[in-house]
């Protein structure tokens, strides 16, 4: 539990201070600029992410494929339902373009392609669903409840990818959080399900960015 709690505080710190940007400060001649800090970062924590929870990738791989039909019908039915819940919530509060996403956008105009689907293609969903389910939900949910850790979870998740920008855009990542959970519990703790889920979403997101813009 210590590694674990340990691998959170370094989270906070990479990803949320500046400190995050020290390990990195590397002269722009050996091709190291700000805009790649953030996404070596979240790299270098889903490589510890996946060691701290090696045991927990295996028992809910194993645990998920014991009905390969399931684990993917549940999997398309998530993606799809959040993609049409969030697109009526988009709609409804009128929301023209989240500020992360944004944020996401200029990253992906300012680095390698493969650094990009790298970072936010697969450590990004690996890091922040080692903590926002693992931790919050698999751990902390022990000691607490895992339904109010499940509700936290959600909400916490929703935020970080809005911080302190217009709240309301906190409705895009909603239905997305609440899927992300649903495949973790269903799977009973399934960690692995969840981390398929969402780098799946974000993978076709960056990949067809790589068309589009």
């Amino acid at each position: 539990m210590i590694f674990k709690m340990v691998y959170f505080l370094l989270y906070i710190v990479l990803i949320f201070t500046p400190i995050g940007f020290l390990w990195t400060s590397l002269p722009e001649s050996f091709g190291i600029s700000s805009n790649m800090i953030p996404l070596l970062n979240y790299i270098l924590l889903a490589i510890i992410g996946v060691v701290v929870f090696r045991k927990e990738y295996k028992d809910s791989f194993l645990e998920s494929f014991k009905n390969k039909g399931k684990f993917f019908v549940r999997q398309a039915a998530v993606y799809i339902g959040t993609i049409v819940v969030g697109a009526v919530l988009v709609n409804i509060f009128k929301i023209q373009s989240a500020q992360n996403q944004d944020l996401v956008t200029t990253a992906f105009k300012k680095v390698p392609n493969l650094l990009f689907i790298l970072s936010v293609g697969i450590a990004g969903p690996i890091t922040e669903e080692c903590i926002y389910r693992e931790i919050l939900i698999g751990k902390v949910g022990r000691k607490i409840n895992k339904t109010v850790m499940s509700i936290i979870s959600i909400l916490l998740f929703a935020w970080v990818h809005v911080m302190f920008a217009n709240l309301k855009e906190i409705v895009v990542y909603l239905p997305m959080a609440a899927g992300f959970v649903y495949l973790y519990l269903k799977d009973n703790g399934g960690l692995f399900s969840s981390t398929a889920g969402h780098i799946f979403r974000n993978s076709l997101s960056a990949i067809l960015m790589m068309f589009i813009i």
